[in-house]
């Protein structure tokens, strides 16, 4: 039983799909099988249920799956372990998915405290199957605790409207006030669409909103003309409003925001990724 063996057999069970779990290995199915064959003749038990061409990982598959999978992590982890402690392993890798508006501050900054330090940045997110990032920057509608996880920020939103608003005339806007305002939202996948939706049903109706947006710029710009009103989130977003036809509102109840931070557990936390978290607690805490 070596290696290569157990990284084939956990790349088919999956996937539970010799072709795709091929194409995905880079080498021809033929020798894919054979290679299935001969570890499931060592190991002594089938470990996958054939049905004409498919394969489906059967029970002895399963509970090998798992400890396998444990020991691939481990064997990954102590790898990584080995490179950081002899200086070889100085990258990172960054998903961004809040807070997007920093990203070029974060990267300058963090490439002139580190030059030596790879930093690579996209876009996954840490609740997938196989989490590829070392460390995940994302908001969230609550709050949120774990071993890995750190909150950088908690921020209360206001409420944004046009100055001709005539809500602009009260000193704190209480939710039930805006049943008949139109919602400018950011897209519905995103926890600032699902706050807004709280913060209306909490008060007994369903937001108006017809109007979703992947940017803060274009909800400025439709507030701005009195298209809508939106909830301003107050330190990642209210600075950063440079139009005096906005008016910003605090709401009568609490509505916050989090901005969360959060390092993959299946990866060694480096050098680089504790200079990396460090870097952003400061930085958020700096705003």
């Amino acid at each position: 039983m070596n290696l290569l063996h157990l990284k084939y057999f956990k790349t088919v069970a999956e996937l539970e799909h010799i072709t795709k779990a091929a194409d995905k290995l880079f080498i021809s199915q033929p020798s894919l099988s054979k290679s299935l064959h001969q570890f499931e003749e060592e190991v002594g038990v089938p470990l996958f249920d054939r049905e004409g061409k498919g394969i489906r990982l059967n029970q002895n598959g399963k509970i090998l799956l798992e400890h396998i999978t444990k020991a691939l992590d481990e064997i990954d982890y102590g790898l990584a372990e080995i490179k950081d402690k002899n200086h070889q392993y100085r990258e990172v890798s960054l998903s961004v998915t809040a807070a997007t508006q920093f990203l070029p501050e974060i990267i300058l900054g963090f490439q002139s405290a580190y030059p030596d330090t790879e930093m690579y940045i996209n876009q996954d997110k840490p609740n997938t199957k196989e989490p590829k990032s070392d460390l995940y920057l994302y908001s969230s509608n609550m709050p949120v605790e774990g071993e890995n996880i750190t909150p950088l920020l908690a921020e209360e939103c206001y409420i944004g409207m046009s100055v001709n608003n005539p809500l602009t005339s009260y000193d704190v806007i209480s939710p039930a006030m805006l049943r008949d305002e139109h919602f400018l939202t950011m897209q519905n996948h995103l926890p600032l669409y699902k706050l807004t939706y709280e913060l209306c049903e909490n008060a007994g109706f369903t937001p108006i909103s017809h109007l979703q947006f992947d940017n803060r710029e274009t909800i400025f710009a439709l507030i701005s003309t009195g298209m809508g009103v939106a909830l301003i989130p107050s330190k990642t977003w209210a600075p950063y409003i440079n139009d005096e036809n906005i008016c910003l509102k605090p709401l009568s109840v609490s509505c916050e925001r989090y901005i969360i931070l959060q390092a993959n557990s299946k990866h060694y936390f480096s050098e680089s990724m504790r200079q990396m978290s460090n870097y952003l607690i400061n930085f958020f805490k700096n705003l």
